[in-house]
C-alpha cells in the first residue's frame, strides 16, 4: 500500500486567506467600536469605575499627543534651519574679519572694534538681593506710623 503525500500543506477547502483577514479587519473595527461607545458613555457618566477612568485617560492623553505632532515636527524643522543657517552665518563673519576681500575690507575695518568691544565687555553683574534686616526694618517702622497712639484710635492695617 502505497501512501500518497502532497506537496501542498493540509488547508482546509473551505478556509480562505482573504477571509481571514475580512474577519480580523472586521473584529478590529469592531473593537474601535466598543472603545468608542466606553469612551462615550464614561464621558457622560458622573463617577466612572477606576479601570475605565483609568484607560480612557491614557486614550485622552495619547490623542492629545498625537494631535501635537505636527507642531512639534514643524518646530523642530524651522529650528534645524536655523542651527544650518546660523553657523554659515559665523563663519562669513569670520571670514570677512580675518581674511577680507578688497571690496570687503571696509566692512572688516568697521566690524573690528565692535567685536574687540564685546570680547572685553564683561558679563553683567546679577542685581544684589535686597537686605532682609532693612525690609524687616522698613516693615517695622510702616507699622508704628499707621498707629495712632494719642487718640487711642488704631488706623485699619493694610492688606
Amino acid at each position: 500500500m502505497a501512501e500518497s503525500h502532497s506537496a501542498e500543506p493540509s488547508v482546509p477547502a473551505d478556509v480562505d486567506p482573504q477571509a481571514s483577514q475580512n474577519d480580523k479587519q472586521e473584529e478590529t473595527a469592531l473593537e474601535q467600536e466598543l472603545d468608542n461607545l466606553i469612551c462615550t458613555t464614561t464621558r457622560k457618566r458622573k463617577i466612572c469605575p477606576q479601570k475605565i477612568t483609568k484607560q480612557l485617560a491614557k486614550k485622552l492623553k495619547a490623542q492629545a499627543t498625537a494631535l501635537t505632532i505636527p507642531t512639534v515636527l514643524e518646530k523642530a524643522e524651522r529650528t534645524k534651519a536655523v542651527l544650518l543657517e546660523q553657523p554659515a552665518a559665523v563663519t562669513k563673519t569670520d571670514r570677512v574679519l580675518f581674511r577680507p576681500h578688497k571690496d570687503e575690507a571696509k566692512m572688516a575695518a568697521s566690524l573690528t572694534p565692535l567685536r574687540n568691544q564685546l570680547d572685553r565687555s564683561p558679563a553683567p553683574t546679577p542685581s544684589p538681593r535686597p537686605n532682609r534686616k532693612l525690609l524687616l526694618e522698613d516693615k517695622v517702622a510702616s507699622r508704628s506710623l499707621r498707629k495712632n497712639t494719642t487718640s487711642g484710635y488704631i488706623l485699619r492695617p493694610k492688606n
